[in-house]
């Protein structure tokens, strides 16, 4: 009986435990690499720069090939510890790090924005998953489309605010900040398949907002301008707090490890500015929660609100090792293998 994708994975993991040298560690990471599957073989293997181009139509890549340069050489170290925590706390589909390294196709699309269909006949043969990207037409509309809400940011006529408002809020844009390019798009879409939740695969295991936190998510929500209408889907959550993540990571040398860290940058007078418009994303809204904990008058909407937030914070040493700076990388797995 051939092994599940989880077991094989669960094997590297123990393997890890041994890891104690960069060379062991990326003999690791070699061999979850190696369970990657290739869903697009009829497709060019392109690199991230390449298949953000608008004149390409067709092409195929990984999430790894967005997800790793942030990282660089400390890639399979931080790999290895997020998925050793996800097996200790599920969070993420038990094989989500093995499919950072399924090879998915992609194909640009004139009629719709771009999206991530993890069952799609159109691609890597029956049933397979697509990344579909906007034409330049599309990406320019929506440039366009942000531009108009945020003149309208300005208008004189409080409903036209209102409407541009509520725009900025359910997406969890921020109006200063460019609007997101063909690249960050297609980071985020690739991002899908591997930040798959247990829920959304339909596995058992712990949701990543947990289904009493995602209602209470919800419930705050609807009485406070319809904010995070997007950002609070629960897989656009963990794909935002993976950006989150990777860019921290990028521009301070270490990731989130606990939810006091990710709850000083809500409380933070500012959002860092060196994050993007998708690094941000996750930020705003539980910045918009929190509004709703703290001012909201009625007790019920509070108590849901702060019931999210909490589940929110706890989410990112989910993606990360929850213990900061070990000794060894030894001391940080070995309490976290089953």
């Amino acid at each position: 009986m051939t092994e599940s994708i989880e077991d094989q994975t669960k094997k590297l993991l123990l393997q890890a435990r041994k890891a104690r040298t960069p060379a062991a560690e990326e003999e690791v990471l070699a061999g979850v690499k190696a369970l990657g599957r290739d869903l697009a073989p009829n497709e060019k293997r392109m690199t991230p720069e390449e298949l953000s181009k608008t004149e390409v139509e067709r092409g195929a890549m990984t999430p790894a090939d967005v997800i790793s340069p942030y990282y660089g050489k400390q890639f399979a170290r931080e790999l290895i510890r997020a998925a050793t925590y996800n097996q200790a706390r599920p969070t993420l589909e038990k094989e989500a790090y093995a499919k950072m390294f399924d090879v998915i196709p992609a194909q640009r699309t004139a009629k719709k924005a771009a999206s991530y269909a993890p069952n799609n006949s159109a691609g890597g043969g029956k049933d397979g998953p697509l990344v579909s990207l906007q034409s330049e037409r599309t990406q320019k509309i929506t440039d366009e489309n942000f531009e108009t809400y945020k003149s309208w940011l300005q208008d004189p006529d409080p409903k036209t605010r209102a409407r541009a408002e509520e725009f900025f809020k359910a997406n969890s844009f921020d109006p200063n900040l460019k609007p997101s390019s063909q690249l960050d798009v297609l980071e985020h879409e690739y991002g899908h398949h591997a930040t798959t939740s247990e829920r959304d695969s339909g596995q058992s295991g712990e949701y990543p907002l947990p289904r009493e936190a995602n209602f209470s998510a919800a419930k705050a929500t609807e009485y406070f301008d319809k904010f995070g209408l997007h950002t609070g889907i629960p897989e656009e959550t963990t794909q935002a707090l993976g950006r989150l993540q990777r860019e921290v990571f990028k521009n301070t040398g270490s990731r989130l490890t606990n939810p006091k860290q990710f709850m000083a940058l809500v409380d933070a007078e500012k959002i860092p500015s060196y994050l993007s418009q998708e690094g941000q994303r996750i930020l705003t809204y539980a910045r918009n929660l929190k509004k709703v904990a703290d001012t909201d008058k009625d007790e019920e909407r509070t108590k849901e609100a702060k019931k999210a937030l909490k589940a929110i914070s706890e989410m990112a040493p989910a993606l990360v090792e929850n213990q900061p700076k070990p000794k060894s990388f030894i001391d940080a797995v070995d309490e976290r293998i089953a």
